[in-house]
């Protein structure tokens, strides 16, 4: 790379803020769900979006450099991308996952301080944002995550040669992966913990995929829910380490273990890093965000999850490829069932 492209480069990365404020923007303004009822120019759209004529064009001009919009004279129309993913009420909607932004963007705002201090600046801010945009992030990550549970569930024969389960979703949010459960193993006995907002979200998905039936909910915190006498066949983290660090992560994995019957699984989702923390770019700038809005959270790698389960008497540790994903980490409990399958180790 020359000088130039290296100098382009520094160029684009810092005005990489532009777009992303230019999307939150025009999410915010419900601009994409308007064009697709019809209102197609600026002054239409300035009126059904309660925006200055002048402002939207500005905004819908970004857009069309940004490739979510095509422009014909003076008329609009959604591209593909933001016909399937940014119009309100669509299956593929990811406008919940744009409007979290806000809540990230005043956190890494203190990324310098934050390096020096070695934590969230502020936590009781971090966590009061925290509580306010979470229940629209969590209605976000359940069609993100669920394709990926339901790829789980084929892959460890739920449903078919392991059933019957006692599962135990923890901090499980709006319940992807045990809702995928569920569905294919319809005498499993699901337990959701998770604070109330999320639960109320989890419980929608549930009553929508038609399995409310099947799940019990404890509306708490994870370190002070009761995480159930009878032993579970299968409890499952799904991205909830990166949030509490290191060490408490590896008294998550202890309870876990602790509350698994002889041959149960403990299934960990996470954005996984290369154990040199150099390749794969993802996880390596979440652990950044981790860094700006939690007190010691971060991102892991395979090599460290992998020595906690052992460490925590787990007798097997596999990896589960899946698509668009890390590998989930499936870690077994003594005497290995029949079905499951995964990779060990």
């Amino acid at each position: 790379m020359n000088s130039t492209e290296d100098r382009n480069r520094i160029v684009d990365i810092l005005w990489g803020l532009a777009e992303t404020r230019i999307l939150i923007a025009a999410v915010e303004l419900d601009v994409f769900t308007a064009i697709s009822q019809g209102a197609v120019t600026a002054k239409a759209l300035a009126e059904n979006c309660g925006a200055s004529e002048r402002g939207i064009r500005i905004l819908l001009n970004g857009l069309v450099a940004m490739q979510f919009l095509a422009k014909a004279g003076g008329t609009y129309a959604l591209k593909s991308i933001a016909s399937e993913h940014l119009v309100r009420g669509r299956k593929g909607y990811m406008g919940s996952n744009v409007l979290h932004t806000i809540h990230l963007w005043q956190g890494w705002g203190t990324l310098t301080d934050a390096v020096r201090q070695g934590t969230a600046v502020d936590l009781a801010k971090s966590r009061e944002r925290g509580a306010k945009f979470f229940p629209v992030l969590v209605d976000a990550l359940f069609p993100r995550n669920y394709p990926i549970a339901c790829e789980m569930c084929e892959q460890l024969g739920i449903g078919l040669s392991w059933k019957k389960l006692r599962v135990l979703d923890v901090a499980g949010g709006s319940g992807p992966w045990s809702v995928a459960v569920a569905e294919r193993d319809t005498q499993s006995r699901v337990t959701l913990i998770d604070y109330p907002e999320p639960v109320r979200v989890a419980r929608r998905f549930a009553r929508q995929h038609k399995v409310l039936e099947q799940f019990t909910y404890e509306e708490n915190d994870l370190w002070v829910a009761s995480w159930g006498r009878t032993p579970h066949d299968l409890v499952i983290f799904g991205h909830i380490l990166h949030s509490e660090g290191a060490k408490k992560s590896q008294e998550l994995i202890r309870r876990a273990y602790a509350c698994l019957k002889s041959g149960g699984k403990l299934v960990i989702a996470e954005m996984v890093a290369d154990d040199s923390r150099s390749r794969d770019p993802w996880p390596l700038i979440f652990a950044v965000n981790m860094l700006v809005n939690t007190e010691a959270g971060d991102t892991f790698t395979r090599a460290e999850m992998r020595r906690w389960c052992r460490s925590a008497g787990f007798g097997k540790v596999e990896s589960l490829p899946v698509r668009n994903h890390s590998p989930l980490i499936v870690a077994t409990k003594g005497v290995v069932p029949e079905g499951g399958g995964g990779r060990k180790e």
